[in-house]
């Protein structure tokens, strides 16, 4: 028997190394498909409305999920349970939010205030699931709140709305996440499909209800440009979800978690690309007070 588990060992942990590396070149792939969906959502700010960008990505990436769950032959749910439509729901009101500071964000802006969502998960824990922080948690939130005011600048009076929608964004992410939790019983890909109806259901009707007071001009529809960054956004959704979900699959979740923030890199990334954007020392040191509290709380052990 000795002899048996010391020939079969070799091989058990070369297929774990295997699948480690695979998720993270998975999860590494999605995040720079979310921060190229981003990009092309910010970009899109020069061509149509942020509502039509929204709808655009929620009904692409409804299309295309649909198609794939039907491929599978995946059971899709409809009305139940209430818990899955909470997480659809809140997720909506985050995507709108997220694109409204989208079109008024730098790119790497705006994800790095979309990925403090760890630090409110943790806050949120507490009442709902009975998870006390620990001491040091202060001390992440003081760090957080640092980063968001360096990111401000010390000239800006008040916070932009831009600034406070991505922060909401987060929390709406929070809640979205410990929805999640307890519907890990459930076909990951109908929860998609099951988000993505509800969210172009909801941001449609948004855009149609704020269209007598705001005005939505649909002429920019016409423009090639138009069309292909927009189907861009939900191409490059659709990607980082189905790369995002087969990470967590085979990879450790904590680890994933923290190679997800990459996702910020890509998205400076693009913002010096494409619009010439360089990290002041302020918005740097703003962006690494952010982004260190949320990689310590992703990389603690979980408690039982």
């Amino acid at each position: 028997m000795p002899t048996q588990e010391l020939l079969e060992s070799p091989p058990e942990s070369a297929y774990r190394s295997r699948s480690s590396g695979r998720a993270y070149l998975l999860m590494a792939a999605s995040a720079l498909a979310f921060a190229a969906m981003t990009a092309c959502g910010h970009a899109l700010h020069d061509y149509c409305d942020w509502r039509i960008t929204t709808v655009a990505r929620a009904s692409i990436v409804l299309v295309f999920s649909v198609l794939i769950a039907l491929r599978h032959r995946v059971r899709l749910v409809v009305f139940a349970p209430p818990t899955l439509w909470m997480r659809s729901l809140v997720g909506s009101g985050a995507m709108l939010l997220t694109f409204y500071a989208m079109d008024r964000l730098p790119v790497g802006t705006l994800l790095t205030l979309t990925n403090t969502f760890p630090i409110w998960v943790t806050l949120l824990a507490w009442p709902v699931l009975g998870d006390r922080p620990a001491p040091a948690f202060i001390i992440a939130v003081i760090s957080g709140v640092a980063g968001v005011a360096l990111i401000e600048g010390p000239e800006s009076a008040t916070i932009r709305p831009a600034t406070i929608a991505a922060l909401l964004a987060a929390i709406g992410t929070a809640i979205v996440m410990i929805g999640l939790h307890r519907l890990r019983t459930l076909e990951s890909l109908a929860i998609v499909v099951h988000f993505s109806g509800t969210a172009t259901v909801v941001c449609l009707g948004f855009a149609v209800v704020t269209t007598q007071s705001w005005g939505i001009d649909l002429s920019p529809l016409r423009n090639p440009v138009t069309l292909l960054l927009l189907v861009g956004v939900g191409a490059f959704a659709t990607l980082g979800q189905i790369g995002m979900t087969r990470a967590f699959a085979v990879g450790a979740p904590q680890n994933l978690s923290l190679v997800a923030l990459s996702q910020v890199i890509f998205a400076l990334g693009f913002d010096w690309l494409f619009w010439n954007r360089l990290l002041t020392l302020a918005t740097f040191a703003g962006t690494f007070l952010i982004l260190a509290p949320v990689a310590w709380l992703l990389a603690r052990p979980p408690r039982p």
